[in-house]
Formats: structure tokens, sequence, C-alpha cells
């Protein structure tokens, strides 16, 4: 790395690495005035601190950088085989000066390493991944620590320059602000302006100086400068021609996706990619992701955005990379569409000539379309490096590594609002009740390609009622209209109409069989609600392999954020259809039924039924789907009726005595069919209810309850057994609130003379009968 080399690269790797410290050392606005000055079209800024770099004086302490980060380099790099890329002269490279001279003007040491990382792959193709980024990580370093050391040589020049800026600021915003005040004139009186005050009119677009309401579609109205315009018609018409506005791309852009026109809501997730690739990103880099499940609209929010805001951009352009190996590919159709002239004959030259074109004149929004490889992200993002371009990233995965400066907007299904005005796109208030669209929306879980599948199908199927098709979506992946229905009719974005296909590329992408069988045991689970940790640790093995799970499934969308995760109705409905064999069900419901069992246990000791409320509906859940499987096996047999207890215990221990009934009903129902009437497992549940339908007033049913249950126990335990002494003492409670002070005495004295005949003398339930006996007055004292 001698002098002449470093001085050519120089003038934006200072500026770039000192940036982020300027506004600590200047103030504020002093950086601010940078910005502009690094920013300036004619790149008088940069080309005046490359001359003063030549000078004798700044030879001499470039040289100083260039000693320093040569020790740094040999210090830190130990890699035999990249110290031989060192030596053979790799500040050099034609390739390497080409990375550091076009390197963005407003970054820190990450956008240096992934230009240099870039170089390094293409430039010695023998080095493995890791040494790639190791050697791109050194040099990066090495270039930072020595610019770092040497402030005052930076100060020097950047000082010098902000005063001057300051002066020209102020003048030049006065000139611009009175020709687009002419402008806007000019077109309130219906006429169209110069091309040369048209060019201020553009500029003043792409800054964001104007308000504008409307697109080209329709008409639109623009204010600024004390100024309110409307266009619409001819004077639109002939507008458009010659500027970009909002609703149109710029020439040259590439797009070959139409506009939504029913494109619906998001309005709160369109402001916030707006601030970040057209006001946060004004000369930095910017990388936004948008990230969600499949369906949930990321392409479609990605186009809605190119259309409203591309007026704003220099260019607008579309790289498919659900395969990413076409990213060249993908770059050289943009370069075609763009009418670069000349345009080489070799894709290598022809991918050059785009990237060249695109860093040169800006800003322009690079939309990378269903990018699912983290791993590689490092090489793709270092190509697509530049202070003039706005990566818009869609993609199913949100596990990005922080280091690669990554924003993330997580889109998540409708809001409830968006969903009903979604819907009323398709069907207007003559098809359908507002109600009725928002119990289709809440059954679809919101999710938009649901939504546009569910639409599309009735608003074809002109007689079919909302209620009616509600009733068919049982299983709502299996219907016709959520299974590529009619692809004949399109849809704006191109994407699959099959809900299963969507969600079935996220299950492809995963690889960890821990990862697939939570899953799959989360199918069961209800949708939306907090899934139970403490019981999908069973089914993934181990706490660490659980979160591991987790983070793969949250990752690809399989399951939502949270604390902890939930999972979508759909989502859920696909996982439970991957289970054909009912095997990971029959291991969950054991384990959940196990948990229910514990908790009601511990709730009853802490008195804090609380502790049961959050496996509530997931105990419902999964004991449905036991029944609907209609799984032969005993043990998955035996785990729903004890699911199915274990919610009526705790229900009837919080007063919900109606849950409770039904709860019990439905175990009972279940041991009844498959273990027969008599079976001492009935008598529990028969005893239970018992105890629910005195609670609820029904004392004739509690008798008959109790009689029922005591027969069964003592047919198989025989008539003193303490179990038979329990039930005779609940009977008899029983008894005396019918008025039958007799029978319960009698019923009472029995229980006792068991208890005491097998019990030791202090025990809890000889207590109970005692004080039950001496309730009855006269007539049951003993």
């Amino acid at each position: 790395m001698n002098p002449r080399e470093l001085a050519k690269a120089f003038p934006r790797v200072l500026v770039g690495a000192l940036l982020n410290k300027a506004e600590q050392w200047l103030g504020e606005d002093a950086l601010a005035a940078l910005d502009v000055a690094i920013s300036s079209p004619d790149g008088s800024f940069l080309e005046g601190l490359s001359g003063w770099l030549r000078a004798d004086d700044a030879e001499r302490k470039l040289r100083a950088v260039a000693r320093q980060a040569e020790v740094y380099v040999r210090g830190q790099c130990k890699d035999d085989e990249l110290q031989q890329v060192f030596s053979l002269g790799f500040a050099g490279l034609p390739q390497v000066q080409d990375a550091l001279t076009e390197l963005p003007q407003r970054m820190g040491t990450e956008a240096i390493r992934h230009e240099l990382a870039a170089a390094v792959a293409r430039d010695f193709p023998r080095l493995e991944k890791a040494q790639v980024i190791k050697a791109s990580e050194c040099y990066a370093q090495a270039l930072e620590y020595a610019l770092l050391t040497h402030k005052d040589l930076a100060l020097l020049v950047i000082g010098r320059a902000v005063f001057q800026i300051r002066a020209q600021q102020s003048e030049e915003f006065a000139r611009v602000n009175e020709k687009l005040d002419e402008v806007l004139k000019l077109l309130g009186q219906g006429q169209v302006p110069s091309e040369a005050a048209l060019a201020v009119f553009r500029q003043a677009l792409v800054n964001n100086r104007l308000l504008i309401d409307g697109d080209v579609e329709n008409s639109m109205v623009i204010v600024g400068n004390n100024n309110v315009v409307q266009l619409s018609g001819q004077l639109l018409s002939e507008l458009r021609k010659r500027v970009t506005l909002p609703g149109d791309l710029p020439l040259g852009s590439y797009l070959p996706l139409a506009r939504n026109t029913i494109f619906t809501g998001r309005e709160k997730e369109l402001a916030e990619l707006a601030r970040a690739l057209l006001e946060e990103g004004e000369n930095a880099v910017v990388q936004q992701a948008v990230a969600g499940m499949g369906g949930v609209g990321k392409t479609q929010l990605a186009v809605e955005f190119a259309y409203r805001y591309g007026y704003r951009l220099a260019g607008v352009h579309w790289l498919d990379l659900s395969d990413p190996e076409q990213l060249d590919e993908q770059i050289a159709r943009n370069g075609l569409e763009m009418r670069l002239d000349p345009w080489p004959d070799k894709q290598p030259e022809q991918v050059s000539a785009t990237l060249h074109a695109w860093r040169a004149d800006g800003p322009r929004l690079l939309i990378l379309d269903n990018y699912e490889d983290p791993d590689n992200a490092n090489m793709v993002l270092g190509r697509l490096h530049g202070a003039e371009l706005r990566l818009l990233i869609t993609t199913r995965s949100r596990n990005w590594h922080a280091g690669l400066g990554l924003k993330t907007l997580a889109l998540d299904e409708f809001s409830p609002a968006e969903s009903l005005a979604f819907l009323r796109r398709w069907l207007p208030e003559a098809r359908a009740r507002d109600d009725e669209l928002a119990e289709l929306a809440e059954r679809l879980g919101h999710l938009p390609l649901a939504l546009e599948l569910a639409g599309r199908y009735l608003h074809r199927l002109k007689t079919k009622a909302v209620s009616e098709y509600l009733s068919e979506l049982e299983c709502a992946l299996e219907h016709r209209s959520m299974k590529g229905w009619k692809p004949g009719l399109g849809n704006p974005t191109g994407h699959d109409l099959s809900l299963a296909q969507t969600f079935s590329l996220s299950w492809q992408r995963l690889e960890s069989e821990v990862a697939r069988r939570v899953l799959l045991a989360a199918g069961y689970c209800a949708p939306g609600e907090p899934l139970p940790l403490e019981a999908l640790e069973g089914v993934g093995g181990s706490a660490d392999a659980l979160q591991e799970a987790l983070a793969d499934l949250l990752g690809l969308g399989l399951l939502k954020e949270g604390e902890p995760p939930t999972i979508h109705p759909l989502v859920a409905e696909f996982a439970r259809g991957l289970d054909e064999e009912g095997e990971v069900l029959a291991d969950f419901a054991a384990k959940i039924a196990d948990l229910a069992n514990r908790l009601n246990s511990e709730a009853d000791r802490a008195g804090n039924y609380a502790l049961f409320a959050p496996l509530i509906s997931h105990v419902r859940a999964v004991a449905r789907a036991v029944e609907k499987r209609k799984i032969e096996d005993e043990r998955v047999i035996a785990a729903a009726a004890q699911l199915w207890n274990s919610l009526g215990y705790h229900l009837n221990a919080v007063a919900e005595y109606k849950g409770a009934k039904a709860a019990y009903e439905r175990a009972l129902e279940i041991l009844e069919d498959h273990l027969g009437e008599d079976h001492p497992n009935v008598a529990t549940l028969v005893n239970n209810l018992g105890s629910v339908l005195k609670a609820l007033g029904d004392l004739q049913g509690a008798k008959a309850a109790y009689e029922r249950a005591l027969e069964i126990l003592e047919d198989h335990l025989g008539e003193d057994h303490p179990n038979v002494a329990t039930l005779v003492n609940n009977l008899g409670s029983v008894l005396k609130a019918l008025g039958d002070l007799q029978g319960a005495k009698a019923a009472f004295e029995r229980a006792l003379e068991i208890f005491v005949t097998f019990l030791p003398p202090d025990h809890p339930h000889i207590k109970i009968v005692r004080n039950n006996l001496r309730s009855l007055g006269n007539s049951g004292a003993k």
C-alpha cells in the first residue's frame, strides 16, 4: 500500500470513516453542511480534497497513514495465506481501487467491509468464505485505525470547506425558492413551464418540498410556497410526459408488476418506509427489509411504495432474488431497461455498467423481492452498496445478522378495520353486512392473501352468500377458493393462489427436525394465544432445543413474535395437516394433559387459580383435536378425558359452573365410550359432575350423579372403602340441601364410620364429616 495508491482512494475513505465523528468534532451545523458538500452533484468538494492531498505536505502525512495501516494488518492478520494476499499488492488491484474510490460518502467500517469483501471474493476465488470475511475486516479496520489517528489531517480540509458551504447555502435556497414559486404560479394558470423551470420543480419533488394529494390516475393537488395548484385533465397529461409524478415511475425504471388498484391500508407501514428510505436515508447507506409470514402482503407493500413514492427517486429497479444465483442476470435486466449506451455484449460488463450507472445518479430504489438467503447476504448487499442506493428487501426471514445494518419492518396481518375495508373492495354492502365480513376476516386470521382469495371467489360467485361460504370453511386450506381457484383470473403481483403452497415454501426451508415437531405440536394449540412452552419443551426435548426451534420458526414467519410466541390460525391448520398419522398429537396431548393436572395441583396449594388460566384455551384446542382425529390409542383417549376433566376442575374452582359442567360432560362421554359405563374412572367423573350440578342448583341431578358414582365404586371397591365414604358424604350434603335430614344423617354417619375405621383420628376427612353431622342440629349430633 504505497502513498500514491492510498492517495487515490483516500478522499472518499477519509470522509466516510470520519463522518460519524464529524458532529462530535465540528458540531451539528457543520455536519449538515458537510452532508450537502459531499452530495453535491458536481463533485467539487471531493475534487478539491483530492488536489490538496496530492500536495507535498499531504503526501508526507499519507505516508504515515500508510505505514500505520500496514503495521496494523500484519499485527491483526495471522492467516499465512492472507498475508501472502496482502503482500501481492492487494491495495493496488484495480477492483480494490474501484471498491475504495466508489465507496458511499457517508458510512462506517461496515460499509467499507462490504465493498472489500466483494473485491476479495472476485480476485481470490481460492479463499474460503471465512478468509474473505477476515481479509475485508482486517483491511477495513486498518484503514479506519490509520485515518482516525490523523484527525488533524481531516479537520484541516473539512473545516476549511464548511464555512464556504454555509455562505453558499442561504443564497442558493432563496434563488431556488423564487424559481419554484414561478413554476407553481404557471401551473396554477394552466400552463406547462419551460424545461429549465421544470428542473426546479423536479428537484422540489425529490426533496419533498411540496405537499401532494392524489396521483396520476385521478387528479392531483400540489401545495407549496403559499400556492395551491390542482392538476387534472390535459394539464396533468402534458406534465406527466415531462415529470415523474406520484403514481408514475421514473424513466428507465424496471418494475414488472402493475399497481394493485385495490391496495388497501398499510398507511403506517408505507409512512415508515418513506421515512427510512427517503428521509433518514439522505446521503446514507440504507438497507430496509420488510419481513413477515407468507401471504401477509410483503411484495404488495413494496410495489405500492414504489408507485406511491417513485417520483422522489431517479429510478426504481426490481430484482427477483427468489434464486440468489440469478443476481447478475437480474442486475443486467435492469440495465437493459435503462437503455444504457453503449450497452456491452457480455453479462459481466453489463452488470458493471449498470452498477456504475446506479451509483452515479440517484437516489435509486432497489427492490430485492423474495430474498431468503441471510447466510450469504454480506456478499449480495456488498455488491449493491452505494450512497445513492436504497435497498428494500421483501423476505420471510428475520434471521439477519446484526452486522449487516439491515433495518427490519415486521409486517403483520391486517387490522380488523383494514380487513373490512379490503373485503369491501370486493363485496359492496348489498352483498354482505359488516358483521358477516368481520366474521369472515376473523375466520381467516386477517391474512391479506386469504382475504384476497375469499374476495375474488365471492366476487365471482354473485349468488353465494357470505354465511354459506363461512359454513364451508371448517377446513379453510382445503376449500377450493384457497387452492389456486381459477388462476386465469390473475392477480396483481403474480403470487401463489394456494395458501397451503405459500406456507409450504417456509416449511421446506425448515431443516431442523425438532423445529418441525414443535410446529406440528403448536398447530394443535389455540391460535393467537401465547404458546405453552413447558408442554412444547417436552416435544423439543430440552429447553435449549426448544429455544433454537422457536428461533427457526420465528425467523421463517411460521410463528408470530410474542412472549411467548403465538401461531396464526391458518398456519396452525397447515401444521395439523402435516401430522398425517397423529403421532405428534398423541405425544403432545399426553404432555399437555400432565401439565394441566400439575397446574391444578399447584393452584390448589398456592390458592392462586390464575396459574392455570393461560392453559385454558390450549386444553380445549388439544382435547377437541384428539376427539376429531378419533385416534384409537388408549393413552391418547385417556389424555383427552384428562384434559376435559382438568378444565372442568379449574372452572369449578373459579365458580364458572356452566363451563365446568360442559367440560365434565365431554370427559364423561369419552370415558363411557372407551371404558364402559361402570368403570371406576367413570365414577370419578360422575362425582365431579355431581358437585357442579349441586353448585348450579340442580339438586336432583346432583343426587342422581352421586348415587350412580356410589353404585359403581361399591361394585368395584366394596362398601367400606374410603373412596366410597367420600361419595357417601357428598350424597349426604345433597340430601341435606333437599331437606331430607334423616337421609343426610344416615349418609354422614356411614361415611364417618368408614373414615374412622381406615383413617387416623385427626384426619381432615373425619373432621369434615363430623362438622356436617353437627350442621344437622339435634337430628345429626354425634
